[in-house]
């Protein structure tokens, strides 16, 4: 009895394969006949009954091998965005406003259709391309082939161009993603300008969930930007995962370590997470492979001031603590500041930063010098401590100059001139950046 079952079960599959092979026989017929009407007056039904043959072929593990399927099935979908982009058109006005107001979805259809048929069988095409290009002999069914294979990646682009004019930003990502893989499968090409408009276009529409999508499909591709992470880090963000953002971060530093936005918010988010420390191991690691890294010098005094913020206490007892970590972000901002680079903005930071620290570092000595009350004869502690603050305060002025000389209309470091001008008894400057500061912030 075993072989009269075998019998059946291979009797059925073979009814099955032949089902399937006529459905695509079916499709062909179908679509010959709307092409028969498409000049004068196209007869949808032609195309939805060959539309109807081919989608059980597509899937079966026969035809859905073969490449012809896939031929019947890319020209399907193209007829059909075809026939009702023309029905748009006919009711008048731009272009563009046809573009927008079409479904998008039979020709990314027919390109993702189109692409499976170079998977099948890469040479067929590009061979039918030859063959046109040499005015060599090609079928009237060859002709169409190739025809709707040069139209697509025009529609395409017209299609992510209106539905971007259109403000539609999520359409035109996916339309501008399409043409990437559309690219990179017909023409072996790998169209960076594409993928990277479906990030702009994800990050325009806010949709977090693309943006990593794109993103990560930049990453993987090679292709990506240090704006690529920076996008990628907020949209982990958005969607409460900070395991990811951090990790990101962490990758984007080890390429982009010239990038002190970059730096600067893995420091801002390790330290909201206590990973301060592991951090600062990683940047150290990368200081010891480049010393003149002016960006990684910047990082690390962050790192080691943002561990004096945590102290907190005005007792003497925290200064030996306080002027350790003081020591270690000093040595590194001096480090920046040697370091001569092309970049106004970190010449500006590390300037700055420079000026803070010393003023900070002189406005808690000062404080510890006053005594509770006049009748109080200062300790020798607290005279010491007064005539370090002053030393730290003239330190801080000529950073602070620096930083104001790059951008002009820096207010805080006009604010704290102003302030350290009158602290050191240099009445003239203070009258003079008073006088400054009132000019600018009438503005």
């Amino acid at each position: 009895m075993k072989p009269f079952y075998l019998l059946i079960f291979c009797t059925l599959l073979s009814s099955v394969i032949f089902a399937q092979k006529s459905n695509v026989q079916a499709a062909w017929r179908a679509l010959s006949d709307y092409e028969a009407t498409m000049i004068e007056a196209p007869d949808l039904n032609y195309l939805t009954t060959a539309n109807d043959k081919i989608k059980p072929a597509l899937t079966h593990e026969t035809t859905g091998k073969q490449y012809k399927t896939f031929v019947y099935k890319f020209l399907i979908d193209y007829y059909f965005h075809k026939y009702y982009f023309n029905l748009e058109q006919k009711k008048g006005g731009e272009l563009e406003l046809a573009y927008n107001n079409v479904n998008s979805d039979y020709i990314l259809s027919s390109a993702e259709n189109l692409g499976k048929l170079y998977d099948l069988e890469p040479t067929y095409i590009p061979k039918l391309l030859q063959q046109a290009k040499d005015q060599s002999y090609l079928s009237e069914d060859e002709i169409k082939i190739i025809n709707a294979v040069n139209s697509i990646y025009n529609e395409l682009n017209n299609f992510s161009v209106s539905k971007y004019k259109a403000n539609n930003y999520i359409d035109a990502s996916n339309i501008y993603f399409n043409i990437g893989i559309y690219k990179q499968k017909t023409q072996n090409l790998l169209d960076s300008t594409s993928f990277q408009n479906a990030l702009i276009c994800a990050q325009k529409a806010n949709d977090n969930k693309k943006i990593v999508f794109y993103a990560l499909n930049l990453i993987e591709k090679k292709i990506a930007k240090n704006t690529t992470y920076i996008g990628l880090t907020n949209a982990y963000l958005d969607l409460k995962d900070t395991a990811n953002a951090l990790l990101t971060l962490k990758q984007s530093v080890k390429l982009y370590s010239n990038d002190y936005f970059l730096l600067n918010k893995y420091i801002t988010l390790s330290t909201a997470k206590n990973k301060n420390d592991e951090l600062l191991r990683e940047l150290e690691t990368s200081y010891n492979n480049s010393p003149n890294n002016k960006f990684l010098n910047v990082a690390i005094g962050d790192l080691y001031y943002s561990k004096i913020s945590n102290i907190t206490s005005e007792s003497a007892t925290v200064v030996p603590a306080y002027e350790a970590q003081f020591t270690k972000a000093e040595t590194y901002y001096l480090n920046a500041s040697k370091i001569k680079v092309d970049n106004e903005d970190i010449n500006h930071i590390t300037n700055y930063n420079l000026g803070v620290l010393y003023y900070n570092f002189g406005a808690l000595l000062y404080n510890l010098s006053i005594t509770k009350s006049v009748k109080v004869k200062p300790t020798a502690q607290q005279i010491e401590f007064e005539k370090r603050s002053s030393v730290l305060y003239q330190k801080a002025i000529p950073f602070f100059e620096a930083a104001l000389t790059i951008h002009t209309d820096d207010t805080n470091s006009m604010l704290a001139l102003q302030k350290l001008y009158y602290l050191v008894n240099n009445q003239p400057k203070g009258i003079e950046m008073t006088n400054k500061l009132k000019v600018y912030q009438k503005k």
